[in-house]
C-alpha cells in the first residue's frame, strides 16, 4: 500500500510539472508574439522618425 500511494504521489507530482511547463510554454508564445508585434511597431516608427528627419535636413540644407 505504502508503494501505492508513493506512486500516486509521484504521479501528482509529475502531472503538477506537465501543467507548469505548458503553462510557461503557452506564457511565452504569447510574449514572443507580442514582443513581434512590438518590433514591427519599432520599425515603422524608425522609419517615420528617418522621414521627419530626412524633411529636416532638407529644410536646413545638410
Amino acid at each position: 500500500m505504502d508503494s501505492l500511494s508513493l506512486n500516486l504521489k509521484d504521479f501528482i507530482f509529475i502531472v503538477m510539472q506537465i501543467i507548469i511547463i505548458t503553462t510557461v510554454v503557452v506564457t511565452n508564445k504569447t510574449h514572443i508574439g507580442f514582443l513581434q508585434n512590438q518590433n514591427e511597431d519599432l520599425k515603422e516608427c524608425i522609419k517615420e522618425m528617418q522621414k521627419i528627419i530626412t524633411a529636416l535636413r532638407v529644410k536646413v540644407g545638410i
